[in-house]
């Protein structure tokens, strides 16, 4: 079983551009995939929303607020994304 996780920097959107090209990437490969929407201990993070928003995502990809200084949200986007791999 295969998935990916695509971290983002929610607190710098010009980051986001990759990350669509990734999702497109592994969309073709139909590969479970979730974002990490990392940072958002910080005051000017982007929410999950507006990061969608933003991205304009054409297909329903989870994304997971995380803060990896604080060690937040990474049990979490792992749950989704092991859910996503074996469809529990």
């Amino acid at each position: 079983a295969i998935g990916t996780f695509i971290v983002i920097d929610s607190t710098k959107p010009e980051t986001f551009v990759r990350a669509k090209e990734m999702i497109r990437m592994c969309r073709t490969e139909a590969i479970p995939k979730v974002i990490i929407a990392n940072k958002q201990d910080l005051p000017n993070a982007l929410s999950p929303d507006e990061i969608k928003k933003r991205m304009a995502l054409w297909e329903d990809v989870p994304i997971v607020p995380v803060s990896a200084a604080n060690r937040q949200g990474l049990d979490e986007a792992l749950d989704i994304l092991f859910s996503l791999i074996y469809r529990i």
